[in-house]
């Protein structure tokens, strides 16, 4: 006997894009990043309800959807071989809940090889992802001022010379 299948877009090819590399999400979610939403409920989306700079930025409603759950946002392929240094760096802000025994932490992986290997390069949660003080009562969080804002920055060394450097946030809600 023989079978056929046919998968149209099953292997995408992409090229590395060569840093910087900077995204601001004022075109919503570039088609090039892929979000995984495994439990079908709260997922990354781009929204202009608030910035740190520009109009939009991705968010991760985790008062809508405060069930245990881990989403992920991945970044383009970028392309580390002619460099001799790099950092990745953003921008965050988060506030805690204030219900007992809640807490929301985000993560930061990195992967050399397109996605089959990754290694966690940062990891905060609760009280010391927090940007802005005090627990939230009533309503999603929304950071209307630029010093609600924290800023990140990860060294790359380890991962240049790779072609095929992809980095991935984690949100997991709880």
């Amino acid at each position: 006997g023989s079978d056929t299948e046919t998968r149209t877009t099953y292997i995408n090819v992409v090229d590395a894009t060569p840093p910087p590399v900077v995204e601001g999400f004022e075109s919503l979610m570039p088609s090039d990043w892929a979000v995984s939403n495994p439990d079908g409920g709260g997922a990354w989306v781009a929204t202009d309800t608030t910035a740190h700079t520009g109009t939009y930025c991705l968010v991760f409603d985790n008062w809508n959807f405060p069930a245990f759950t881990q989403d992920d946002v991945t970044t383009r392929l970028v392309d580390l071989t002619t460099f001799d240094a790099s950092e990745f760096t953003f921008d965050y802000a988060y506030q805690v809940r204030s219900f007992a025994h809640t807490w929301d932490t985000l993560q930061v992986w990195v992967s050399p090889d397109c996605g089959q290997n990754w290694t966690m390069e940062w990891e905060n949660g609760g009280s010391d992802l927090a940007t802005v003080s005090g627990n939230n009562f009533f309503s999603r969080f929304v950071p209307t001022a630029t010093n609600e804002w924290d800023n990140v920055s990860i060294d790359l060394s380890n991962y240049l010379g790779n072609d095929g450097v992809k980095i991935r946030f984690r949100n997991i809600g709880n």
